[in-house]
C-alpha cells in the first residue's frame, strides 16, 4: 500500500552541525518551526481530536497533512496525495480531511458535479470540518469548493449554498487574523475567495476588507496589487466575453483603463515577489488582451517557469495566446502542447492541452468524429493522455474521454487498456454520449480485444456523438 511519511527533520549529521552553529553564535535555542510545518501541525493535531480517531492513521495523516500544505505554498497539486487518501479510506479511515484530500483530487480533475451524491458528499465532509477543530484556512477551502458546486450546480438559492457562502467568508478573514497565517496562504486564500465572489453584488465590500486585512497583517505584500490585478482582469474579461458595460463606479484609480490597470498592478506585484508563478501567468493574460508582441508573452511564460514551481496558470495563457482566435495557429498550439511532454514543469495538467487544441479545431470547422481517427490526430492525443494520467490515475473521467477517442481511432489495445479500469458507475457516461455509446464502446472492444495495436482511418459509426 503506498503510504508513506515524508521525512520532516534533518539528518543527523546536519543536525548537530547546525546545533553546534547556533551555540558558537551565541544561540541556544532550536529555530522556530516553519509556517508550514506549523499548519502542518494543526490539522495533524485536529484529525488526532476527532471522535474514533485511530493511532493508526497518525502517519497517513501527517503525510496528507504536509503534502497539503506544501502544495499551497508551491502553488502545485501533488497527484500522489490523491492516491494515499485514496488508499486509506479503501482500507477504514474516515477522517473529514482524509476525505476531502480525495474529495479535492476528484474534483480537480473530473466533473462530477451533476452527481448528487458528488455534492452530498462534500456536504457531509464540510459538516464534519465544522464540527471539529479543524484550522479556518482548511474549512475555507473547503466551503469554497462546496459553495461553487452547489450555486453553479445544484441550488443557487437553497440553504445550503447560502450556508456555505457565509462560512467561506467568515473562515476566510479568520484565517487571515490568525497569527499562524503566512501571507502566501492568506495570498492564496485572498485571490480564490475574490475569484469566487467577483459577480456577487458585495464584491467591492469584499475586496475592500480583504485588502485592509492583508495590509494590518502583512503590510506590503504582493496580495494587495494582486488583488487589484485580478478585481481589473474580472472586469477585462467581462467586457470582453460577455459584451458588459461596467459601471463609472468601477473604473480604477488615476482615470487607468481596466487592462492598464492589472498591468501595472502585476508589475507591482512581481517586483514584490518575483517567485509566485501566477503574476506572470496573469501578465500573459494582460498581453493577449493588449495585443502585445510575442516576446512579450515568452518572456513572461519563461519568467514563470523560472520560478521553479508549477507554472500550469501560465502554460494555459500561453496556449490561449497561441490560438488561432488570438496571435497563433492551430500548429503553434501543438507545438506547444507537444513540448509540455519533456517539460514537467509546465504543469501537470499541461498534456492535455493537446487534446483541447485538437477538440476546438473540430468544433471551430464542423469536421465530425472522423477527424479523431485520424492517425496524425491519435498521434498526439495519445501521449497526451498518458502523460496526464500516470500524474493523476484515478481520473476516471479523463480515462473514460480517453477511451473514447481511443475508440475512434480504432485503437483496441489502448481501449481495452482503459475500459479494464474503469469503474462505469463512478463516471458520467452522458460526456460520452451516453450509455448505449459505452456499451457499444465496450462490445467493440471485446470483439477485438485479440487485435494488433494500429488506429485506423476508418469513419465512426453514425450515431456516435460529435462532442462530449
Amino acid at each position: 500500500m503506498y503510504l508513506t511519511t515524508p521525512s520532516l527533520q534533518r539528518s543527523g549529521r546536519l543536525g548537530l552541525v547546525v546545533a553546534v552553529l547556533g551555540l558558537l553564535a551565541g544561540c541556544g535555542k532550536p529555530a522556530p518551526p516553519s509556517p508550514e510545518l506549523v499548519l502542518e501541525n494543526l490539522v495533524v493535531k485536529a484529525t488526532r481530536r476527532q471522535p474514533g480517531h485511530a493511532a493508526r492513521w497518525d502517519a497517513v495523516i501527517r503525510d496528507l497533512a504536509h503534502r497539503y500544505v506544501n502544495d499551497i505554498a508551491r502553488n502545485r497539486t501533488d497527484s500522489q496525495r490523491g492516491i494515499v487518501a485514496h488508499e486509506a479510506i479503501a482500507a477504514g479511515c474516515t477522517d473529514p480531511f482524509v476525505r476531502y484530500i480525495w474529495y479535492a483530487h476528484q474534483a480537480n480533475n473530473h466533473y462530477l458535479s451533476d452527481r448528487p451524491e458528488f455534492a452530498q458528499s462534500i456536504r457531509a465532509i464540510v459538516d464534519d470540518l465544522q464540527a471539529g477543530e479543524y484550522p479556518a484556512f482548511l474549512r475555507a477551502y473547503a466551503e469554497n469548493r462546496a459553495y461553487l458546486l452547489w450555486y453553479f450546480h445544484q441550488d443557487k438559492n437553497s440553504p445550503v449554498t447560502n450556508r456555505f457562502s457565509q462560512q467561506n467568508w467568515q473562515d476566510v478573514f479568520a484565517a487571515l487574523n490568525d497569527p499562524a497565517t503566512p501571507e502566501w496562504l492568506a495570498r492564496a486564500l485572498s485571490r480564490d475567495i475574490a475569484d469566487l465572489w467577483s459577480r456577487h453584488a458585495m464584491r467591492q465590500e469584499l475586496s475592500d476588507r480583504l485588502e485592509a486585512a492583508l495590509k494590518v497583517h502583512y503590510g506590503d505584500c504582493a496580495g494587495i496589487p494582486l488583488l487589484h490585478a485580478q478585481n481589473a482582469l474580472d472586469l477585462v474579461r467581462r467586457q470582453a466575453y460577455d459584451h458588459e458595460t461596467i459601471p463609472e463606479a468601477d473604473k480604477n484609480p488615476g482615470g487607468l483603463t481596466d487592462i492598464a490597470y492589472a498591468e501595472a498592478e502585476l508589475k507591482r506585484a512581481w517586483a514584490i515577489d518575483p517567485r509566485d508563478p501566477r503574476i506572470p501567468g496573469f501578465m500573459i493574460e494582460v498581453c493577449v488582451f493588449r495585443k502585445l508582441p510575442r516576446e512579450q508573452m515568452e518572456l513572461w511564460f519563461q519568467r514563470a517557469v523560472a520560478t521553479g514551481r508549477p507554472a500550469n496558470g501560465a502554460s494555459l495563457m500561453k496556449f490561449t495566446y497561441l490560438s488561432p482566435e488570438w496571435f497563433g495557429s492551430l500548429e503553434d498550439q501543438l507545438q506547444f502542447a507537444r513540448s509540455t511532454l519533456q517539460h514537467p514543469e509546465y504543469g501537470q495538467d499541461s498534456p492535455l492541452l493537446a487534446e483541447r487544441a485538437h477538440r476546438r479545431h473540430a468544433e471551430a470547422h464542423g469536421l465530425g468524429d472522423g477527424y479523431f481517427g485520424r492517425p496524425e490526430v491519435w498521434a498526439d492525443i495519445r501521449p497526451a493522455y498518458l502523460a496526464y494520467l500516470e500524474n493523476y490515475p484515478y481520473d476516471l473521467q479523463a480515462r473514460l474521454a480517453f477511451a473514447r477517442y481511443a475508440w475512434l481511432a480504432r485503437d483496441w489495445a489502448t481501449l481495452n487498456e482503459q475500459l479494464d479500469q474503469i469503474d462505469p458507475t463512478l463516471v458520467n457516461v452522458n460526456r460520452v454520449g451516453g450509455q448505449h455509446i459505452l456499451d457499444r464502446m465496450v462490445e467493440e472492444a471485446g470483439a477485438n480485444r485479440a487485435t494488433p495495436v494500429g488506429p485506423d482511418t476508418s469513419q465512426p459509426k453514425p450515431d456516435a456523438p460529435k462532442s462530449f
